[in-house]
This record gives C-alpha cells, structure tokens and sequence, in this order.
C-alpha cells in the first residue's frame, strides 16, 4: 500500500489510525488496535483452557485404559495409534500456541485453527472413549 492511500485510512472504530492488523486486515487507531489484541488474547485464553480440559482427559482416558486391559490385540493397537496420534497433536498443537503466546504472534487465523484442531481432537477423544466403554 503506498503512503497516499496509507493517509487516507482511518479506525474502523473511532476514524484514527492507522494501524493495520495483520490477521484480519482491520485498520486501527493505536488504541483499538490494543484493544483488538487485548480481545484476541482473550480468545486465545478460551483456547488454552479448551486444550488443557482436553489434556485432563487424554490423560485421564489414559489412566483408564491401563486399567481395563480387556481389548483384544487389533482393537488395543487402534486404540493405542490413536491415542498416540492425538497425543501428538495435542503436543504440538501445545508448542505452537505457547510459542505464539509467548511472542505475541498469533493471528485471527491461529486462533481459528487452533479452536477446529481441539475440536478435532477432542472428537478423537470421544471415539476412543466411546470404543472402550463398549469393550
């Protein structure tokens, strides 16, 4: 965006600014570009408690399953490899969003992501937990 068009933007909230979101393309005055972030933060922390009730239970379901060895070897070894993959995910879902935290990187987008990878894997969860009540 050149400087003549860069003067002509303003808040799409006060018309001051510009300070432009990367994330979502909004235009910003300082202050509601703050608040903005302030608000993604927000969003963040609902996604980190999703992610950690979700780490509760794998490791709870864990737990379970070393205590009901009743699957027969197929069975076990599904529901140990997805297990083992959600763990994984899990993982690194857990590494990406606290390097983002932490440096204040994380975007519309990640936050988004973030929110259908828990989704995701707490519908694996729910598979797993449903197969092995069944057994």
């Amino acid at each position: 965006m050149d400087k003549k068009n860069m003067s002509t933007l303003s808040c799409k909230l006060c018309l001051h600014g510009p300070t432009i979101c990367n994330g979502c393309k909004g235009i910003y005055c300082e202050e509601h570009y703050i608040e903005h972030r302030q608000n993604l933060g927000t969003k963040l922390e609902r996604i980190i408690s999703d992610h950690d009730i979700l780490l509760d239970r794998l490791t709870t379901h864990a737990n379970d399953n070393d205590r009901h060895r009743i699957y027969n070897d197929i069975d076990e070894w599904k529901q140990n490899n997805i297990f083992n993959k959600t763990h994984e995910k899990l993982k690194h879902t857990t590494n990406d969003i606290r390097e983002k935290k932490t440096t204040k990187t994380y975007l519309e987008q990640d936050l988004e992501q973030w929110s259908n990878q828990i989704q995701k894997l707490k519908d694996s969860i729910e598979l797993l937990t449903i197969k092995s009540n069944d057994d």
